[in-house]
């Protein structure tokens, strides 16, 4: 549904809310070019991937508020349940490896007449903490041949030559140096046959000496067979899941670890590491929350240094999953995931990638390009308070990216689940770099990828983060890092474009909505801190920054890791006719308990500058309501109702797409309305048969002339042709006429519009939707299963912070790295057999032509020398 109309805010940032999906692929062939396809032919494939989560019905995850013996747990449920037959309820026992350790929850099975009550005993436990339902994971896969791909089975590769630790350099292919000699496509099949930890210049630090030794990796995926020939250092493989059984049997969990860890063949980029290998997906593709949890205890226990998690899912309110990430990274583990596969699609991120303490890795292919399909942000948690946090955190390569296959040899892939394990991988060899240092925490370590990523071209700040991965830069930082405080993103700037998208994109003015920043607070000082005292907001008095009212919302504590700080801004009265650009800066202090050695606390300084386009308020009619309610909550939920409309018909001379589009039932009498006919789809779901609706009122417009305030108001029921990623045939020409409309007055021509009263609009009948759909449990509108509705949310309200005026002139925004064309052309490499002998030929001639060099200006030392000489004798004969 589309609304326009007239109002005295400003445009307000777009929100797109979309279901991600796990990222786990399965095992397939290799075919001849090093593209792994499923057929076995050279076609690069897509994977589509379709994940659902359910509730598990009359099951619960009772979690306590420490970690107790099974006997203790079960005395506790056993009080809380006492009232209750013992055949009512049923605890679950533990047959995996945390049997034998305490732990923090079981996993219940009360019988359904009984369960809401017994939820409600529970909870009233005082050792309870927390009751929630048990959730099911499942995901299917299907795969599609890229059609972008123009591989070839008969293309050839060696890979004998890949570098390894302590090997040496491929040669490159000849004509690698002239870009304009190859395609994007082709360049991208190029470093499809080299390593990725060539391609990453991993070898510069192997050759150092660091190898991923002293490191412990945990991988969470499908498993990995014991005997695979491309790892050296397996310590130990466990099972969470019921299949009891440890091989990888899909695929996807061995190539993750050979990213990580292969020790030939395609090298990973922490061969030296110790593996810890974790099955939590049987073959069927399926896991519980509970597997997850144990599967997080144990890796607590056994003190894992770094976790990969190629997976993710929508759901950030499965609060036990979301819980035992904040418990991993508090307990010193760094926690490497996914972003997801559902780009380009904006607020699509899965968890837990999108959680502050976490790496949420996206993907880009080899020409510093955003993947299509990486997830983008911003995160959702935050809506409907305000807009979302940066994510991802890190970007780097994820496509044709080359690891181990299932039994032996290797294979390509594409996704974030691809490029996740390039950075665990990197993160584990950076981390035997530090080991035993402030610099080895989570915090640390994703300050300093951010720090030093390079920033790529023509990308905003929710698609790429601070920019891709620079390995040898973030050791370089690493080697000398000191524990701080930062902010993601650094600054603030609504005048570079595009990389401030959206907020660059619409300048401020007096009286619009404000802008609404939410910034990442990251503490590598300790895993818990506190921001000293209210943050202070200083204009530059030279630098208009009078205009600007700012206001913050922020962390009480920060932890573990990680906080925010929300900025609201706004143009005040003494804005109202500036047009021009604002300056000034947001200054506040983090504090964190010392550490064994320090003589106090740690505490950090920061500084966020704040640059704004302000524009003098606009009349009234030049201003523009966008309302794009999404009335269903996160995750989104489909609900078939009588009017889910689709199909193709003609407005004004342009053929238009109608794609699962709602109908306009209540309208005042006097509204202008136009209808078209097409298939009903939820008549078809809900009663099986094929339903053609006639006279379907689908646009609108209505002039309200009661007041003098009153405005015109333009409605269209599907926002599809609007929306890049699904549009089959756009609408741009009727936004266009609708703002016409809206803003002048002028109808759109060549529209047969026709009197609202004749169609009986404003007594229609409202939408039925099919019985024990459970609507209210999603809807922000709908309050119980009886229809009742929700009260409206109140108006945001704001406290400005006291200005502080400071007399500056100039606004230093942070340095960054932008990723240059020339970092993906080649990896660095050694001369070839065939080069060397003419460099020798070449490197003797240079040191002869030194040497004659010196030569000469030693004998004209030598002469003048002899000749001052001679006239210093001749002068004293004289004499």
């Amino acid at each position: 549904m589309v609304v326009l109309a007239q109002s005295p805010f400003g445009v307000g940032v777009r929100i797109l809310v979309g279901v991600c999906s796990l990222l786990l692929c399965p095992s397939l062939a290799l075919s001849p070019c090093g593209n792994f396809s499923a057929n076995g032919e050279g076609e690069q494939q897509r994977v589509v991937v379709e994940f659902h989560s359910e509730v598990v019905q009359n099951e619960v995850i009772v979690s306590f508020v420490g970690y107790f013996s099974s006997t203790s747990r079960l005395s506790f449920i056993r009080a809380a349940l006492k009232q209750f037959d013992a055949s009512q309820w049923e605890v679950f026992p533990k047959s995996n490896g945390m049997a034998a350790y305490p732990n923090d929850f079981d996993v219940v099975q009360i019988h359904a007449a009984w369960l809401e009550e017994g939820v409600k005993r529970l909870e009233k436990h005082p050792y309870v903490k927390k009751v929630t339902a048990q959730r099911m994971m499942t995901r299917s896969l299907k795969y599609v041949v890229d059609p972008d791909d123009d591989s070839c089975p008969s293309c050839s590769s060696n890979h004998s030559a890949c570098s390894s630790p302590g090997g040496r350099f491929p040669t490159a292919a000849k004509g690698w140096s002239d870009t304009a000699r190859h395609s994007n496509r082709k360049l991208q099949r190029a470093f499809s046959n080299q390593q990725i930890t060539d391609v990453l210049q991993a070898k510069a630090l192997w050759d150092l000496g660091f190898t991923g030794a002293g490191v412990s990796v945990a991988i969470f995926d499908t498993g990995l067979n014991a005997h695979h020939p491309h790892f050296k250092r397996i310590k130990e493989r466990t099972d969470w899941t019921d299949e009891k059984t440890l091989d990888d049997v899909l695929g996807h969990g061995t190539f993750v670890a050979g990213v990580i860890a292969s020790s030939k063949d395609c090298f990973g980029f922490a061969p030296d590491a110790d593996l810890h290998v974790f099955r939590v997906f049987t073959n069927k593709q399926v896991s519980y929350t509970s597997w997850f949890l144990d599967a997080f205890n144990y890796a607590i226990l056994k003190g894992m240094v770094v976790l990969n998690l190629s997976i993710g899912g929508p759901d950030f309110m499965d609060h036990p999953f979301v819980d035992k990430v904040w418990e991993l990274t508090a307990n010193g583990v760094i926690l490497v995931s996914a972003i997801g596969n559902d780009g380009p699609l904006y607020g699509t991120l899965n968890n837990p990638a999108d959680q502050m303490d976490v790496i949420g890795v996206g993907g880009i292919d080899y020409d510093n390009h955003l993947a299509k399909f990486s997830s983008r942000g911003m995160t959702t948690w935050e809506l409907p308070g305000g807009y979302g946090r940066v994510k991802p955190d890190i970007v780097t390569y994820g496509t044709s990216v080359r690891g181990s296959a299932l039994r032996s040899g290797c294979r390509s892939l594409s996704g974030t689940s691809v490029a996740s394990p390039v950075v665990a991988g990197a993160v584990a060899l950076l981390a035997s770099a530090v080991i035993g240092t402030d610099a080895l925490n989570p915090a640390a370590m994703k300050q300093a990828l951010m720090l030093s990523a390079r920033r790529l071209a023509n990308h905003n700040l929710f698609e790429q983060g601070p920019g891709k991965l620079d390995l040898l830069a973030a050791y370089h930082l690493l080697r000398d890092f000191q524990p701080q405080a930062t902010l993601s993103p650094p600054y603030v700037d609504m005048t570079e474009c595009p990389y401030m998208w959206p907020f660059c994109e619409q300048p401020l003015y007096h009286s619009a909505m404000p802008l609404l920043v939410n910034v990442t607070i990251l503490n590598s000082m300790g895993v818990t801190g506190r921001i000293t005292s209210a943050p202070r907001w200083e204009p530059f008095v030279a630098e208009n920054g009078h205009v600007l009212d700012v206001a913050f919302a922020y962390s009480a504590t920060l932890w573990p890791w990680s906080g925010y700080l929300a900025l609201s801004v706004s143009v005040n009265q003494a804005g109202r006719a500036f047009d021009g650009v604002a300056q000034g800066q947001v200054t506040l202090t983090v504090e964190s308990p010392s550490q064994p050695g320090d003589k106090e606390n740690r505490r950090s300084t920061l500084t966020l500058p704040l640059r704004v386009r302000v524009v003098a308020t606009p009349p009234r009619h030049r201003r523009l309501l966008w309302d794009q309610f999404h009335n269903l909550r996160y995750p989104p939920g489909y609900f078939p109702r009588d009017s889910v409309l689709e199909g193709d018909f003609s407005l004004a001379g342009h053929a238009m797409h109608y794609a699962s589009g709602s109908a306009l039932h209540r309208l005042p009498p006097d509204a202008s309305v136009f209808t078209a006919s097409l298939s009903n789809l939820g008549d078809e779901m809900l009663t099986g048969k094929a339903v053609k609706a006639d006279g379907v009122a689908i646009l609108a417009l209505l002039y309200n002339q009661t007041a003098p305030a009153s405005g015109r108001v333009a409605l269209y029921g599907d926002s599809n042709c609007l929306d890049s990623a699904h549009l089959q045939k756009d609408c741009f020409w009727l936004l266009q006429a609708l703002l016409q409309y809206t803003h002048h007055g002028v109808v759109p021509s060549g529209i047969p519009f026709r009197p609202a009263s004749e169609l009986s609009l404003e007594r229609g009948p409202l939408p039925t939707r099919m019985s024990g759909n459970q609507l209210h449990r999603y809807s922000r509108v709908i309050e119980n299963a009886q229809g009742g509705l929700r009260p409206a949310p109140p108006c945001p309200s704001w406290a400005w912070a006291k200005p502080h005026p400071v007399n500056a002139t100039h606004i230093s925004m942070p340095a960054h790295r932008a990723a240059a064309a020339e970092d993906v052309l080649l990896p660095p490499r050694l001369p070839s057999e065939d080069e060397r002998p003419w460099l020798l030929v070449v490197a003797m001639a240079a040191v002869l032509l030194v040497l004659v060099a010196v030569f000469r200006q030693l004998k004209q030392l030598r002469q003048a020398r002899t000749q001052k000489l001679r006239r210093s004798t001749s002068g004293r004969v004289l004499t």
